[in-house]
C-alpha cells in the first residue's frame, strides 16, 4: 500500500503501468542525467484500439485528477498544462522519498507518467501509439509520437523520461518536460544544436 497508506496521489487505487517491470527497481540514483531512448519505429498493428483509446483516457483522468486533488481547477489546467507546475512542483519537493516503498514510487511514476504524457499532447499535438516491444510479455508498449520542428516523426517513452528524472533527485518538473522536448526535437535550441 505504500506510505501512510496512500495508494496514489489522486486518492484512488493505482493500476500499475503495463510494462511496469521495466523500471520499477528503484537503488541510489545515478548523478547523471539519462537520456530518454527514443523507440524503433516498428508500430504494431493489430493492437485493439479500444485499449489505445482506453490507456489515453485513462492517462488524460488521471492527471485531471493530480490537478484538482493539487487545488488546479481541471479547466483551468484543460486551458494551460503549465498551470500545474507550481502545485506539482510543491507536491512533490515536500514528498517523504527517503521512506517511499516500491508501491509509492511505483505510483509516483505512474502519476508523473500521466502528466508528461498529457503535456505533450495537449502543447505539441502529440498522440498516444503503440511499438512492438519483445521484452515485454504483451510483445508491445505505448509510446508518446509527435512531429519535431522539422516534420520528422518522433516518439518517446514518457515511462523514460519520468525515470530519468527520479534517478537525479530532486525532482524538478519543469526540467522533466524540459527533457521531453529536447528528446522529441520540439524545442529550437534541440533543433538548432542538431
Amino acid at each position: 500500500m505504500g506510505i501512510h497508506g496512500r495508494t496514489s496521489i489522486r486518492g484512488s487505487p493505482e493500476l500499475p503501468h503495463p510494462d511496469a517491470h521495466h523500471f520499477f527497481e528503484y537503488g541510489p540514483a545515478p548523478k547523471q542525467v539519462p537520456v530518454a531512448a527514443e523507440v524503433p519505429e516498428m508500430v504494431r498493428a493489430g493492437t485493439p484500439e479500444p485499449e489505445l483509446k482506453r490507456w489515453s483516457e485513462e492517462g488524460r483522468q488521471t492527471v485531471i485528477d493530480i490537478a484538482d486533488m493539487l487545488g488546479v481547477p481541471p479547466i483551468t489546467y484543460s486551458r494551460d498544462p503549465l498551470s500545474l507546475i507550481p502545485a506539482l512542483q510543491n507536491y512533490v519537493s515536500r514528498l517523504p522519498l527517503d521512506q517511499f516503498d516500491q508501491s509509492d514510487w511505483a505510483t509516483l511514476h505512474s502519476d508523473l507518467m500521466s502528466y508528461v504524457s498529457d503535456f505533450l499532447i495537449q502543447k505539441y499535438g502529440a498522440r498516444w501509439t503503440v511499438v512492438d516491444d519483445s521484452t515485454t510479455t504483451r510483445g508491445y508498449h505505448y509510446v508518446i509520437e509527435t512531429e519535431d520542428r522539422d516534420g520528422k516523426n518522433r516518439k518517446i517513452d514518457p515511462a523514460d523520461v519520468v525515470m530519468a528524472e527520479l534517478k537525479n533527485l530532486p525532482i524538478e518538473i519543469t526540467r522533466m518536460l524540459a527533457s521531453a522536448e529536447l528528446t522529441l526535437l520540439l524545442t529550437s535550441q534541440a533543433s538548432e544544436e542538431g
